[in-house]
């Protein structure tokens, strides 16, 4: 956790100002021109290093005329908070015209009226990333993002990210009796939800307290993520990797009236920069198999599913087919994915593979000091290197120091502390997980052991022990 106030005043303000913004004058008498582009995530998402290529190469492309400016965590900037229609949200300044530029994920569309991407959310359709470069880099996504002229936004490239897969907080999903009446957690999205009805759950977007808290109750039981973000989850689970419900592709955009006042080269040098980004987000694509590994790094845990149990899953989605292929043309991109994905290996060959069995979390490292059963509440103390007071009580932790604080909820698990934010605070979004840590109480000193957590995190945690004072 990055344990710095999110500083709204330093962010471009994007209810404030509309259309392209012209600053400084370049030799010979031509403006260059501003376009700001709204990310939904902070800067150390995943996807972050691609979207600042497409910036980078904005600028070299057009000669320094265009000037990218990232806007981070544009749905908390811009309207308080990361809800559960953030991305829609933020889909939607583009839209209007409120941003120039957006990175949107193309799951978030089918909600704004624009069915043209709803392929690539199909069922178990694309289940291994080879796959998803081939569907990238073929001439369907030209065709899917021309359904976003209507809404008065001009796509410029689709770009991959990741798979999505079901994690369980307390078991993990392997067949569809674990799906049933199971409260799964999911982006809002037509098709996500239609996906996870048709196997017997009960799809839900809840966010920050919510999210957190139905999780550590065990009200909700799992979430559709991707092993890469395991770590934004409110608890470490159980993911399993053969089970691939859809890939995440971002659509990069722009705002139809913006990108009209640009000149042609300007234009032309805008859609060669996304094309490079896509190029780039490809190279650089985390595979299955090291996110995984990272995961399990983290004490977490990967399965796979009985190959009959996905062939089960797969054939209780037919009726989300059948409403998807009423339209003409989303039948002909699943058709032809099925075609690409005839002529891709085996996922099996090049996914992630089983790790961190979950049983292996419930036992403490050898020689380690026993645990308790709950965390010790109380408050704590320590002033290395400034005077820092740490509050865990009543499912509620609180971190103070000199130049803020930040809070969340908190949850013990097999003698494993993890400490979660509940909003976006602190730099990093609701549901951030802060800390994940063992811990040991001894003489009214506080110590946390084997923690993990960013580099300001396990600063501000682990440099020195705690006092409690209270």
């Amino acid at each position: 956790m990055a344990l710095r106030r999110a500083a709204f005043a330093l962010t471009v303000a994007l209810v404030t100002v509309a259309g392209c913004t012209r600053s400084g004058t370049k030799a010979g008498g031509a403006e260059p021109v501003t376009l700001r582009i709204a990310a939904l995530e902070q800067q150390s998402a995943p996807y972050a290093k691609t979207l600042e290529e497409f910036a980078r190469q904005a600028g070299a492309a057009s000669h320094g005329r265009v000037r990218v400016q990232i806007v981070w965590n544009a749905a908390t900037v811009t309207f308080g908070e990361y809800g559960p229609r953030a991305e829609q949200q933020v889909a939607g300044l583009v839209r209007d015209g409120r941003t120039e530029l957006g990175f949107i994920p193309t799951r978030a569309w089918d909600e704004l009226g624009v069915t043209s991407f709803q392929a690539l959310q199909a069922p178990f359709l694309i289940d291994s990333q080879p796959l998803l470069t081939k569907v990238v880099q073929s001439d369907m996504p030209a065709r899917m993002m021309a359904g976003l002229e209507p809404a008065g936004v001009v796509g410029l490239a689709l770009l991959p990210e990741d798979l999505r897969h079901p994690v369980g907080f307390n078991r993990p999903f392997l067949s569809i009796s674990d799906f049933n009446g199971a409260k799964v957690r999911t982006l809002q999205s037509d098709v996500a939800y239609q996906t996870l009805r048709a196997l017997g759950a009960e799809p839900v977007s809840p966010s920050g307290t919510d999210f957190g808290g139905g999780a550590a109750s065990g009200q909700i039981a799992g979430a559709e993520s991707a092993l890469e973000w395991g770590f934004d989850l409110p608890d470490l689970g159980t993911f399993t990797s053969n089970i691939t419900f859809y890939p995440k592709v971002e659509s990069l955009v722009a705002n139809k009236a913006a990108f009209a006042r640009l000149g042609q080269q300007d234009q032309r040098a805008l859609r060669e920069a996304a094309s490079g980004a896509q190029r780039y987000a490809i190279a650089h694509m985390k595979s299955e198999a090291d996110a995984a590994t990272e995961y399990c790094g983290m004490h977490g845990s990967v399965v796979t599913a009985r190959t009959e149990d996905v062939a089960a899953l797969t054939q209780a989605t037919a009726p989300v087919y059948a409403t998807l292929e009423r339209d003409p043309q989303t039948k002909t991109f699943i058709a032809q994915i099925r075609t690409l994905r005839a002529g891709v290996a085996d996922p099996a060959q090049s996914g992630a593979q089983p790790c961190g069995a979950p049983e292996s979390r419930k036992s403490s490292t050898p020689g380690a000091p026993a645990q308790q059963a709950a965390f010790p509440e109380g408050v704590y103390r320590n002033d290395n290197p400034e005077l820092q007071t740490l509050t865990i009580k009543n499912g509620f932790w609180k971190h103070e120091f000199p130049a803020g604080s930040c809070n969340g909820s908190y949850s013990v698990r097999d003698g494993w502390l993890t400490l979660t934010l509940n909003t976006a605070m602190c730099d990093d979004p609701a549901d951030y997980r802060v800390l994940y840590a063992r811990w040991e109480l001894k003489d009214g000193v506080l110590r946390f052991l084997d923690a993990e957590g960013d580099l300001g995190a396990l600063k501000a945690f682990t440099s020195a022990p705690w006092q409690k004072i209270g």
